[in-house]
């Protein structure tokens, strides 16, 4: 017990940014720049991947997996449907673009240029 009480505490990211847009896990709210922006679930927790790991980009099927789980019932069509929903609400004009589509590969989110 001593030994594991020595150890460094382990550090929980509540808040993820990127740009001008932060992502509160804790309270799974979303901020655009002095603008709250209303996200269901699975946009939500699609985002928060996309955000946890900002330049890297996403397949289809790794999105499907780590989003709705490996036990799902829903086509690579769907993670487009959600990407376009996010980029609705995200990245609305005259923001800079964050969501950005990699051909033939898949989907990331940076800073813009």
């Amino acid at each position: 017990i001593q030994t594991a009480l020595r150890r460094p505490a382990l550090k929980h990211v509540h808040h993820l940014r990127i740009a001008d847009l932060v992502v509160d896990i804790e309270s799974r709210s979303t901020l655009r720049g002095d603008r709250w922006i209303d996200l269901s679930t699975r946009e939500f927790d699609l985002l928060a991947t996309l955000v946890r790991r900002p330049k890297r980009v996403f397949t289809r099927e790794e999105l499907l997996d780590l989003v709705w789980g490996i036990d799902r019932d829903v086509s690579p069509a769907t993670v487009e449907t959600y990407i376009s929903y996010l980029r609705a609400k995200v990245d609305r004009a005259p923001d800079p673009r964050l969501i950005h589509t990699v051909r033939g590969v898949g989907y990331t989110i940076r800073e813009p240029r």
